[in-house]
C-alpha cells in the first residue's frame, strides 16, 4: 500500500517541472449569465458553456525546456459566437493550478 502512495506523491510533485508541464486551469463563471470559458488550445464550443456559478477544469500539457521558468496561458470568455474578453496569465515554475474567475466583464486570477 505504501508503494502506490509513494508513486502517486512522486507524480504529483514532479508533474509541474517535468519535460511536459501539466497545469490544471480552473475557470469559474461568477457572472449572472451563461458564457463560454476556454483556454489555450480550445475554441468556443458547446462543451465549454458555464452557467452562473459553475466551474470547469482543463488539464493542459505544455512542452518546456530546461531553461523555461514560467509559461503563459490564455483564458477567453465568449457568448454565442462572440469573444467578450481574453487575458493571458503567467504560471510560474512549480505551480500546478491556475484559478481564473469571470465577473463584471473581467477575468481575474484568484488564489
Amino acid at each position: 500500500m505504501l508503494i502506490p502512495l509513494l508513486v502517486l506523491v512522486m507524480f504529483l510533485t514532479s508533474s509541474c517541472s517535468a519535460e511536459n508541464w501539466l497545469t490544471n486551469v480552473v475557470m469559474t463563471n461568477s457572472s449572472g449569465q451563461s458564457i463560454h470559458m476556454w483556454t489555450t488550445g480550445e475554441t468556443i464550443d458547446p462543451e465549454n458553456i458555464l452557467d452562473p456559478g459553475e466551474s470547469r477544469t482543463k488539464l493542459l500539457e505544455t512542452a518546456v525546456d530546461y531553461i523555461t521558468t514560467d509559461i503563459t496561458l490564455t483564458v477567453s470568455v465568449g457568448m454565442g459566437d462572440q469573444i467578450l474578453t481574453s487575458s493571458s496569465f503567467t504560471v510560474g515554475e512549480g505551480e500546478c493550478t491556475l484559478n481564473v474567475e469571470y465577473s463584471n466583464g473581467s477575468l481575474v486570477e484568484v488564489e
